[in-house]
């Protein structure tokens, strides 16, 4: 007992956490303990965070702008941050053949661009003991079919976080999750829909991501499970660079290491033999 009270006498004071995406599914919650602790977040998303408390700050912006999040960080001059949440994002799917510099632009702005713009931003505002966490994804591990850009913008964005740790000190954590039941998989399909960037030879591949994608709303990781791993994660001493959250990412990590010819044939027929099954279905 006289350990418990040692260590939550112990734990670090939290005053102002700085959140990006912060309408998502998965850190909602955790934004709710936060201010329910009185701890100041500065909330930052494109549309509306349905909470309000006196310790919430709500910002409402671009984040695929650099414009945007250059006046957005006016506002937090002489503010020092002792967190930062990046959960924002935005998924293209299409094939390779089908790929141009327009949905190129689109991915690589909304996540590595306004990743870049966010870090330069931070200089002065974080010291030796704040922490930044990511929300990567399992896709960063490279190994899924028509998801290239989000792959690429994924694990491009862990690249240089790492870089970015080694070269200021600044601990940043990154979370490999696998599939979680949220939101964003409805959005996805909408935007991805809108962008009719798969033709005839692949429409048949298109239903059934679409299909799956949104089957994916319902299942998979509990918001709630991510959420209070990310609330663990802002306490904790010396947390892990990299962690992989969910039964599917942790597979994806040991395929990883098996990259092959052989293995991307395996997928390929898995692919296709879920493809022919959903159309059987249908």
């Amino acid at each position: 007992m006289t350990k418990i009270v040692y260590i939550f006498l112990m734990r670090k004071v939290l005053k102002n956490i700085l959140i990006f995406g912060a309408t998502s599914d998965i850190v909602f919650s955790t934004i709710k303990k936060l201010v329910d602790n009185k701890v100041n977040v500065y909330a930052v998303s494109r549309s509306n965070l349905e909470l309000d408390s006196p310790y919430l700050h709500k910002y409402n912006v671009n984040l695929s702008d650099e414009n945007s999040i250059n006046e957005l960080f006016l506002k937090f001059k002489n503010i020092f941050f002792d967190r930062v949440i990046i959960a924002h994002g935005a998924c293209i799917c299409a094939p390779v053949e089908n790929l141009n510099s327009n949905l190129l632009d689109y991915q690589i702005n909304v996540t590595v661009k306004s990743l870049l713009s966010i870090l330069k931003n931070l200089k002065g505002l974080l010291n030796k003991t704040s922490r930044i966490i990511f929300l990567s994804s399992m896709a960063s591990y490279g190994l899924f079919p028509f998801l290239s850009l989000y792959s690429i913008s994924k694990a491009s964005s862990d690249i240089i976080l790492n870089s970015y740790e080694i070269e200021t000190g600044i601990k940043t954590v990154s979370l490999k999750i696998g599939v979680v039941a949220t939101k964003f998989w409805a959005s996805s399909v909408d935007l991805n829909k809108k962008c009719l960037s798969f033709n005839n030879e692949y429409s048949k591949y298109a239903d059934f991501m679409f299909n799956n994608a949104l089957k994916n709303s319902t299942r998979g990781l509990k918001p709630s499970f991510v959420s209070d791993f990310i609330y663990k994660l802002l306490y904790i001493n010396n947390p892990k660079t990299s962690y992989t959250l969910g039964f599917d990412a942790h597979i994806a990590s040991i395929f990883s290491l098996f990259k092959s010819t052989l293995l991307f044939k395996v997928i390929r027929f898995i692919l296709d033999k879920r493809v022919e099954s959903f159309y059987h279905a249908k």
